[in-house]
């Protein structure tokens, strides 16, 4: 980054594309337009319990590192991932309370533990929402007409339906609130979450060659103390315009 800057100072694009210095910018930009909807979308959610508060701006304080390593970023968008669809499900529960969880399949007149996606559901919901966002809104026909690798395909509904699967205890969580009587604001603390501090890369830090202190655990916590009063402000601000 520092040298494909300092010769695009001097007008010199091509070695600025040569050493791939313009990909490290736009993943960079990439990145950070991705932080700023991350914390757009989860700052305004009233149902992070402080526990998850504390793992989900980890993960975004992770990303907001823009020469941290491929290892940490992945982990801390599968964390983010996560948390992100577990809002989804409560959102979706909250928006149609008669909507069930999930339905079991049947099969040959039996009732297996496998998920029925063909019938409407909050699980369903989610389920078309992830496959679209990653192969577009035609995604069962276009991999019936063949234009999707069918091995990519089949790890993708894999992946999908286990992160569907382990949010679900989100509504069942938010479900036993309504049940209760649902006199308190509801606050979900997730169990498929993680700390990615202790993570062993996280631990160890990050060195890059030729970088003096890449990544440290200091300076990661500062990044961390300034997106909780980010959030603490956030939430003030929602305060208002609800009261």
């Amino acid at each position: 980054m520092a040298v494909g800057g300092a010769l695009d100072m001097f007008g010199q694009e091509e070695y600025v594309k040569g050493i791939g210095a313009d990909k490290i910018f736009q993943t960079v930009q990439d990145r950070t337009s991705f932080v700023s909807s991350v914390k757009d979308e989860l700052f305004d959610d009233p149902r992070l319990s402080d526990q998850d508060l504390r793992l989900v701006l980890n993960y975004i304080a992770i990303l907001d590192n823009p020469i941290v390593g491929p290892v940490m970023s992945r982990a801390a968008l599968v964390g983010i991932e996560k948390a992100m669809l577990n809002s989804m499900a409560i959102r979706i529960a909250q928006n149609y309370p008669k909507l069930p969880s999930f339905h079991r399949q049947i099969k040959d007149g039996a009732t297996v533990s496998a998920i029925d996606f063909k019938r409407d559901s909050v699980a369903q919901r989610m389920m078309i929402n992830l496959m679209t966002a990653e192969y577009g809104i035609n995604y069962d026909r276009d991999f019936t007409s063949g234009k999707i690798n069918s091995n990519e395909y089949k790890e993708s509904v894999r992946t999908n339906y286990k992160m569907v699967k382990n949010s679900l205890a989100a509504v069942n969580a938010y479900q036993s609130h309504v049940s209760a009587g649902g006199g308190t604001q509801f606050k979900y603390t997730s169990d498929n979450l993680f700390n990615v501090r202790d993570l062993k890369q996280f631990k160890d830090g990050i060195s890059i060659p030729g970088v003096k202190e890449a990544f440290s655990i200091e300076k990661h916590e500062k990044r961390v103390q300034k997106l909780r009063a980010e959030y603490k402000e956030k939430q003030r601000q929602r305060k208002l315009q609800l009261g």
